[in-house]
């Protein structure tokens, strides 16, 4: 796969921090912190797994990873990432490794992002406790 050496770091994603509000309102506080926890944990090993997958030009890891990524997003406020993980998904179909490889980079880039984000929120959360 192509390297990716020059990525802009200043583009910002929005992401839906009502729902992990929703979560602390439907579940006991513990319980709560607990599920959005083992989310962003799993979120940040799906990313990873994207990242090598990537790397390695895997294209069914990427997708695999792609989808539970998404998945997860969902569930905790990250949907804005949708957009850039279809890009991904499509791109797997195609034969632009350059393409691919630049997508895969973005997604990541802004996953570890929306992470350091949710974190944040999450220690706040925590400290409320």
């Amino acid at each position: 796969m192509a390297q990716i050496s020059m990525l802009l770091h200043d583009e910002h994603l929005p992401f839906c921090s009502s729902k992990i509000d929703e979560i602390y309102c439907e579940f006991e506080p513990q319980r709560a912190k607990a599920i959005i926890n083992s989310a962003l944990d799993e979120f940040a090993i799906r990313l990873s797994v994207l990242e090598c997958a990537g790397k390695q030009n895997n294209r069914s890891a990427v997708r695999k990873a792609v989808d539970a990524l998404m998945s997860i997003g969902h569930q905790i406020g990250l949907g804005g990432l949708t957009n850039a993980a279809h890009n991904v998904r499509a791109l797997t179909a195609a034969s632009d490794d350059p393409a691919l490889a630049a997508a895969v980079a973005r997604l990541v880039r802004l996953g570890d992002m929306c992470l350091a984000s949710l974190w944040a929120i999450q220690d706040q959360k925590n400290r409320q406790l």
